[in-house]
């Protein structure tokens, strides 16, 4: 029993600090959150979540992704938005995993997109909760 409360203390640590980390990234705090994500997989090397967004912390850093929204072109833009209402059209008809697929499409082109970040976080937590 001893061992199974460790865990769960050690899942809900790890829980935080992704959550923490993933504020630090929304509010642009990279190398905080960085050094979160990686504290994660060393814990957890199989963590995709984590090594997802590391990923994207380390190409915002390198340049290779645009990391505030002026930095995207109006055509890019347009595709942004358009991503993000189908994304609300399927989660309204709990359609997550198609909701899913448009605002990490949005992730590609912008990393930085807060409302589709918070929108994956929340459906990710529902299907945990739901399996």
């Amino acid at each position: 029993k001893n061992y199974l409360d460790k865990e769960q203390k050690k899942g809900k640590k790890i829980e935080e600090m992704y959550n923490s980390a993933l504020l630090d990234f929304i509010n642009n705090d990279y190398y905080l959150a960085m050094n979160k994500w990686e504290y994660i997989l060393k814990k957890e090397p199989g963590n995709v979540r984590a090594r997802y967004f590391l990923n994207r912390t380390l190409n915002i850093l390198n340049r290779r992704e645009p990391a505030i929204i002026s930095d995207i072109s109006q055509s890019d833009l347009k595709k942004i938005n358009g991503l993000y209402y189908k994304g609300i059209i399927e989660y309204i008809n709990g359609n997550y995993e198609k909701a899913l697929l448009f605002w990490r499409e949005i992730l590609k082109i912008y990393p930085g997109h807060l409302r589709a970040l918070y929108n994956i976080n929340k459906i990710m937590l529902t299907l945990k909760k739901q399996r």
